[in-house]
């Protein structure tokens, strides 16, 4: 079976969309989503300048695709990007920029040589991502860096830049002019930045100031949309969903201009069928395909090998048809969670999710594609048949408060509750309904 046969329905498009009025110098254009890997899903905080060598070193592994030896890096995998926590905070955890310098504070201890680790995987022929207006020390309140951490950025040699939502430089256009007055056209991803009073990682429906810019001049080669996912094929839906107000009869989501919905669960906690599924939603809606598990684990490279290099699903998502992929069909039936609940209402292991009745009800495509919807219930009864007739001793199904349509375990606005008390919140529009706490560790708005 092929990554494409695990949604229920597909719609080819092939009209062909206006052309913006404007896009800005200084940011790359890939016309076809980027690729790559990054290193917050799987490491977090536990980076170093050793590690992301290593993950560097198993993009260039072969391994055999269609009977020729074949790396990631050949399937076009090619960029790799460090995430948060290369820094090191102040005292108060703060800041971390010199109150003098303004420049930003690598930790050294993990990271000697930066420009190096750069240069390694330019020796190798990747493209290396470096991470800005980070999460952890976040700055609200403090003096803002453009310029100092532009600076740096194009100093160490980096290609691309995710610009994160955490800080207090969330000003896509003072980005973009801070790049072009250093003469570097950067890959950017926007982590959920925009004008004064856009959220576009939780509006129902994207302001219009938003609007304005993306039409305009999109100073960044590809937005989120969506929450941090998490390790729970819940969490990859719930992203999913995200991406239907920019995937219209005027797509939002276009080549050099690309709606993202977080970065790959593949590979990290989902079993074989979420994650071929989670996988093939993400090709044939046309988004960034950016691996987030550990590469040098050549035990888990070769059991998702097969999802990951399916040169079928890649085609899809790589081939542009005149629109990125559009929602067809939405079931009304829903998922249900299991949680163990321990002492005080903590959750204490992962929740088991279950399809409630039968189906997940997710179809878009903006391609070839093949399966059906009848393939796709009779897969997800298949798949969670047993679990559902019978529930784990020591555990309970979360009470729904009166008037609550959908519960999430929920802190910081990620899909992501280690260590916080489930609490209901009511549905927003494209969100599946039912029930999920999802482990990991939540790191705030990122």
């Amino acid at each position: 079976m092929t990554a494409l046969r695990t949604l229920p329905v597909f719609w080819a498009a092939f009209h062909f969309v206006g052309a913006p009025g404007k896009l800005s110098g200084g940011v790359a254009r890939p016309q076809s989503p980027p690729m790559g890997w990054r290193s917050w899903n799987v490491f977090q905080c536990s980076v170093s300048q050793e590690i992301i060598e290593q993950q560097m070193d198993a993009l260039m592994a072969k391994r055999a695709v269609d009977g020729v030896q074949t790396s990631l890096l050949d399937l076009g995998y090619s960029d790799l990007g460090l995430d948060d926590c290369w820094q090191v905070c102040d005292a108060k955890g703060e800041s971390f920029h010199d109150p003098d310098t303004g420049m930003a504070i690598i930790n050294t201890e993990l990271f000697p040589d930066m420009e190096g680790m750069v240069s390694y995987g330019h020796m190798r022929g990747l493209q290396v991502g470096f991470y800005v207006n980070n999460c952890f020390c976040h700055e609200h309140g403090q003096p803002t860096h453009y310029a100092e951490d532009a600076n740096l950025t194009v100093k160490l040699g980096y290609d691309s830049v995710k610009i994160d939502s955490c800080g207090n430089q969330r000003d896509m256009t003072e980005w973009l002019r801070e790049f072009e007055s250093l003469g570097k056209t950067l890959m950017v991803e926007s982590c959920g930045n925009g004008p004064p009073g856009s959220q576009p990682k939780h509006d129902a429906i994207p302001s219009t100031a938003w609007l304005e810019m993306i039409n305009n001049t999109c100073p960044f080669s590809f937005y989120r949309v969506s929450d941090d996912i998490a390790p729970q094929f819940l969490s990859t839906m719930y992203n999913l969903n995200r991406l239907v107000p920019y995937l219209g009869a005027s797509p939002l989501s276009r080549p050099g201009c690309w709606a993202y919905p977080d970065m790959l669960e593949v590979g990290v906690r989902l079993s074989e069928a979420e994650a071929r599924t989670h996988f093939a939603a993400w090709c044939v809606t046309s988004s960034p395909l950016i691996l987030g598990f550990d590469l040098s684990d050549s035990q888990k490279v070769d059991a998702v090998w097969h999802i990951i290099a399916n040169r079928e699903a890649l085609g899809v998502s790589q081939t542009w048809a005149g629109h990125p992929g559009r929602l067809v069909a939405n079931s009304s039936r829903y998922f249900e969670a299991v949680c163990e609940i321990g002492a005080a209402g903590a959750v204490t292991a992962p929740c088991t999710i279950h399809a409630r009745v039968a189906g997940v009800g997710q179809a878009t495509a903006g391609g070839r594609g093949g399966g059906t919807a009848r393939q796709h219930r009779r897969g997800a009864r298949q798949h969670h048949g047993r679990a559902r007739r019978a529930r784990p001793a020591g555990t309970r199904r979360l009470p729904r408060p009166l008037g609550a349509r959908r519960v999430r375990c929920r802190r910081g606005g990620a899909p992501s509750c280690s260590g916080a008390a489930p609490r209901w919140r009511l549905r927003p529009p494209h969100a599946l309904r039912g029930a999920v706490c999802c482990s990991g560790t939540s790191r705030g708005p990122a």
